[in-house]
């Protein structure tokens, strides 16, 4: 190979190379291709590639093309023999089961700004969707910005398959325009052939199953003109916009000029069932008249959509707007499902300029995409067993109702939603819903996705009592008290921790608490590292069984059941005291927001409950008894203040 400058100071590139025993694919692909001789000859000047030739030959298979590409007169000739379908597979992503070995030649003229095309394939020893194809054969031509194709295909013990059309189409390199925007195009396929369709469209697939198609198709991509009928039969279909496929699709849709008709096209779907029926128009024009537009029933179905919901789905649909640029709306109702919000994202990247443009550029593609179909004021209702969650830090569930605008890959709830229980992970301590107040999230059109939280949670942990108490030589349970933590947060999901306020009951200061949340403090004030590493043991072992112990508690009336790893001190003497660790459970109630009554076993050690009442009088006074109706039965007036 070598490479220099010509006198326009532009690269000019001479190439040949030849070699042997190539292969294309991983070695544990069985469908990899393997060449036993390669060719390439050639030069790329002046924006024209010349190859003389480029051979790919093994043995009785040969891909060859020779010729020129590029300037104002290119021309080529492409013959190929033998080449297995299934390695195409691994560089196009074929729509239809198709396999075999594809022969082909065409012809290469005209220039850069016009090309022209004109050639014929074969496919020998082939199947489609698994059904042995006798014969497949096609030719096509492409001229002044037309491509035009006729092509039959047998398959056994089937009728033939016959395609043949003319599309207009710019491809994007060139400069000629078609001579005409009217598209032509015949389809008459019957049960397995079906699946030749799938070339047609990337939004559903045919997989398996009875059907016909007769279609004629006139007029401008713009405004197609449809003409035919189509039947199915327990048919399958799969499709981008669903995670599992539709089943026993049985119907009859007619093509009726500007309109589809689909009279009562039924399928299943993941435990459930879809109807559809009605009218719906080819193409957006406001002068189409629709009698009955197109709706369709959903059936107690189960769906997961990945990222975004799994559960159960219910309702009506409408769609109207056209089959080209749907608009739905009516009512879905969800129920013993899951919505997934998303991770916030903040990591930055530095990027080139070019990097940016790409991303503009594959952005702007999306959106005129994702113009494609859209939501018109859909009602989406979330009713019974609906948890909405981002793992592992928010899991609650949620009752109400939105409207949901947008598009399909891009929708946009507005509404508020009512939050019943369930709970928040803040540092290492699992807070829940506090009864009786607001706790709500709202979802606006300008963050779709990241909802604005209004809730007051609250979690309680334990703290060494302090020496100051007269429960100096206390042991066991009475060497730690309960402290409640409220946390309050107003602002967005995705800014949890800059949204919090968090005070407790004893009084403690934020810093304190987070202290307490990861750990508390001894007798001197320091952080007490035994303490916060059970209290993140705790929530780590026994936080999954969390919800578990509140739905029990609920079923038996208490706000509060839970089961934690604590420590105890045993016979503390002259300042010495020994510490083991146990595991605790304790069950409470709110008589009222100031006033609550609780029970405390250490479920590990032979200690009798410990019976207590708190009464808060104020933020830093409080009244609290406790006793074992035994050896230890105490009334505590405190008063704090913090330094």
């Amino acid at each position: 190979m070598s490479v220099e400058t010509n006198e326009n100071k532009e690269l000019a590139t001479q190439f040949n190379i030849q070699g042997q025993n190539f292969s294309w694919g991983p070695e544990e692909d069985p469908n990899r291709y393997n060449a036993k001789q390669v060719i390439a000859q050639g030069a790329f000047e002046n924006g024209i590639l010349r190859l003389t030739p480029l051979r790919i030959e093994s043995t009785n298979r040969l891909f060859s093309f020779s010729g020129s590409i590029g300037g104002d007169e290119q021309f080529g000739n492409l013959q190929v023999n033998n080449f297995p379908i299934e390695v195409i597979n691994n560089f196009v992503n074929l729509p239809i089961g198709l396999t075999g070995n594809l022969n082909a030649k065409a012809a290469i003229a005209g220039s850069i700004a016009n090309p022209l095309a004109k050639g014929e394939l074969t496919i020998s020893d082939g199947t489609l969707n698994q059904q042995g194809v006798e014969s497949a054969a096609a030719s096509f031509s492409y001229i002044n910005g037309s491509l035009n194709f006729a092509s039959n295909i047998m398959i056994q013990n089937s009728q033939p398959v016959d395609i043949e059309g003319s599309i207009p189409y710019k491809l994007p390199f060139a400069s000629v325009t078609p001579e005409s925007n009217q598209i032509k195009l015949d389809v008459n396929v019957k049960n397995e052939g079906l699946a030749v369709l799938n070339l047609f469209t990337n939004q559903a697939t045919f997989e398996q199953g009875e059907g016909e198609v007769k279609l004629t198709v006139r007029g401008t991509l713009e405004k197609p003109i449809l003409e035919g009928n189509a039947t199915l039969n327990n048919a399958i279909f799969s499709a981008q916009a669903l995670p599992e496929k539709l089943t026993n699709v049985t119907g009859e849709i007619k093509f009726n000029f500007d309109k589809i008709v689909v009279e009562n096209l039924q399928g299943n779907f993941s435990k459930g069932k879809l109807v559809a029926q009605g009218q719906i128009p080819v193409y957006d024009d406001q002068f189409i008249q629709i009698e009955n537009p197109l709706s369709v029933t959903l059936d107690k179905l189960a769906v997961n959509l990945k990222g975004l919901y799994q559960g159960g789905v219910a309702g009506n649909v409408m769609i109207k707007g056209s089959a080209l640029n749907p608009v739905i709306s009516g009512n879905v109702n969800l129920d013993n499902g899951l919505v997934l919000l998303p991770e916030n994202d903040t990591n930055t990247t530095i990027v080139s300029s070019k990097e940016i443009e790409r991303v503009k550029a594959a952005k702007q593609m999306n959106n005129n995409e994702n113009t494609r179909g859209k939501f018109n004021d859909l009602q989406l209702t979330l009713g019974k067993k609906v948890k909405v969650e981002r793992p592992p830090i928010i899991s609650i569930e949620a009752t109400g109702n939105l409207n949901v605008n947008g598009t399909f890959s891009n929708p946009v709830p507005v509404g508020t939603l009512k939050l019943k229980k369930g709970g928040v992970n803040l540092f290492t301590t699992q807070f829940n819903l506090t009864r009786g107040q607001k706790n709500t999230a709202t979802f606006r059109a300008n963050q779709p996705r990241d909802p604005i939280l209004d809730i007051s949670l609250f979690a309680k942990v334990l703290d060494v009592i302090q020496s100051s108490d007269f429960t100096k030589n206390a042991t066991g349970l009475a060497t730690l008290e309960t402290v409640r933590v409220d946390a309050i947060v107003n602002g967005f999901a995705s800014k949890l921790n800059e949204n919090l306020e968090l005070k407790s009951s004893p009084a403690r200061s934020e810093t304190e608490i987070v202290a307490l949340l990861g750990g508390g403090f001894d007798n001197e004030g320091r952080a007490n590292s035994t303490l916060g590493l059970l209290n993140i043991a705790g929530s780590a072992v026994l936080g999954n069984f969390q919800t578990t112990f509140d739905q029990i508690g609920t079923a038996f009336g208490l706000n509060e059941l839970r089961i934690f790893p604590t420590i105890i001190s045993d016979n503390p003497e002259a300042g010495k005291s020994s510490l083991s660790v146990e595991l605790a459970a304790e069950a409470g109630v709110d008589i009222t927001n100031r006033i609550s009554i609780s029970a405390l076993k250490l479920l590990t050690a032979d200690d009798p409950f410990q019976w207590g009442i708190n009464y808060n009088l104020k933020d830093n006074i409080r009244l609290r008894g406790s006793t074992n109706f035994d050896d230890d039965n105490r009334a505590v007036i405190e008063y704090q203040r913090r330094f």
